[in-house]
C-alpha cells in the first residue's frame, strides 16, 4: 500500500514537470513551423516560445546568436536609442520654444536684442583697433626719425611696435569672432521662427 503511493506521487510528479516543459514553436530559416517538446540542435539558433499544454505562450526565447549576430543586434539598439533621444530632444525644444514666445515678432525682438549687444561689443572693440592703429603710427614715426638720423632704432621702441602690432591683430581676431557670432545668431533665430510657424499655424 505504501508502495502503491510512492507511485502514485513519483507519477505525479513526472506529469507536474511534463506539463511545465509542454512545447515549443519556432520558425525555421525556410519560414516552416515546427511544434516539439525538445528543440534539436539545429534549430537552437531559431527564437522560440514555450507554451503550455493548452497551447498559451509561457515566455519568449532568444535562439543562439553568433558574436557578429549579437554586434549587430547592440549596434541597430543603440542606433534605435540614439534616435529615441533625438527625437524627445526636438519635442523637448518645440516645447520650450512655444512656450517662450507668444509671436514671431517677440522672436525676432529677442534676435535683435542680442543683435545689438554683440554690435555694441564690435563698435567699441572698433574704436579701441583705431586708437591702437593711431598710437602704432606714431610709434613708426619715432622709429623712421632715429633711422633718418642715421641712428639704431632703441630697443624698447622695437618692443613697444610689436606690442602694438600684437594688440591690434587680438582686437581685430576679437571683431571677427563678433562678426561670425552675429552671423550665428541670425542663422540660429531663422530657424526658430520657421520652427514656430510650423508648429502654430
Amino acid at each position: 500500500m505504501k508502495l502503491f503511493g510512492y507511485l502514485i506521487l513519483l507519477l505525479s510528479l513526472l506529469m507536474a514537470a511534463n506539463a511545465q516543459a509542454g512545447l515549443y514553436r519556432w520558425v525555421d530559416s525556410n519560414g516552416k513551423v515546427h511544434f516539439s517538446d525538445q528543440v534539436p540542435p539545429e534549430h537552437a539558433k531559431h527564437d522560440r516560445e514555450q507554451l503550455s499544454q493548452t497551447g498559451r505562450v509561457i515566455k519568449s526565447i532568444d535562439g543562439s546568436r553568433t558574436p557578429e549576430q549579437l554586434a549587430e543586434e547592440k549596434r541597430l539598439k543603440d542606433i534605435a536609442i540614439k534616435e529615441q533621444k533625438e527625437k524627445q530632444k526636438a519635442k523637448d525644444k518645440d516645447r520650450v520654444l512655444v512656450m517662450t514666445y507668444q509671436s514671431v515678432n517677440e522672436i525676432i525682438a529677442a534676435r535683435d536684442v542680442k543683435l545689438t549687444t554683440v554690435q555694441t561689443d564690435i563698435d567699441i572693440s572698433e574704436g579701441r583697433l583705431q586708437n591702437e592703429k593711431r598710437k602704432l603710427r606714431e610709434l613708426r614715426h619715432q622709429a623712421a626719425g632715429y633711422e633718418r638720423a642715421s641712428n639704431a632704432v632703441p630697443r624698447h621702441l622695437l618692443n613697444k611696435i610689436e606690442g602694438k602690432k600684437s594688440r591690434i591683430a587680438d582686437v581685430d581676431a576679437y571683431i571677427k569672432r563678433k562678426q561670425k557670432e552675429q552671423e550665428l545668431i541670425k542663422t540660429e533665430f531663422s530657424g526658430y521662427i520657421a520652427r514656430y510657424r510650423e508648429l502654430t499655424e
